[in-house]
């Protein structure tokens, strides 16, 4: 209800981008809320066991969302599975040039064309070396853009 009212009333009138920014850093925040206690422990009957290892969810967010490793923490709180984070690249890079997300509501979707904007490999590996995740992270990397050599 709460999301729904949220969603309805203030992200759907934001920039789509800054939505993004928003969620991010709200989600960010979480863990330091422990909102595990206020949701309470995650039921046992979603627990998948593949690929040697035990996800606490089938449910997962894919590469896109959390791009530099911020809040992938608050995803796993509200309920999600696995995330997977990035794309990454060796260095830093901002993307494609806005606007690079666009709302498609007779679908109920989001288009991203954001590219590979992130602070880099580097920055990324710092990040998750310092946190012990509650759900395995995947990190999808990606090449840095080709540019041909120069022509004699």
């Amino acid at each position: 209800m709460i999301y729904r009212l949220l969603f309805r009333h203030v992200l759907t009138r934001l920039d789509p981008e800054h939505a993004h920014r928003l969620a991010a850093v709200a989600l960010g925040a979480l863990p330091h809320l422990h909102l595990r206690r206020l949701l309470g422990a995650r039921d046992p009957a979603l627990r998948v066991q593949a690929l040697g290892r035990v996800f606490p969810s089938p449910l997962g967010v894919a590469a896109g969302v959390d791009k530099d490793a911020t809040w992938f923490e608050g995803l796993g709180a509200i309920g999600f599975g696995f995330v997977e984070v990035g794309t990454v690249t060796a260095q830093a890079q901002p993307g494609n040039p806005a606007p690079r997300m666009f709302r498609l509501p007779d679908d109920r979707a989001l288009l991203n064309r954001m590219g590979f904007n992130n602070h880099g490999a580097g920055d990324l590996a710092v990040r998750l070396a310092r946190q012990s995740p509650d759900v395995p992270i995947g990190v999808n990397i990606g090449r840095l853009p080709y540019t041909s050599p120069a022509q004699p």
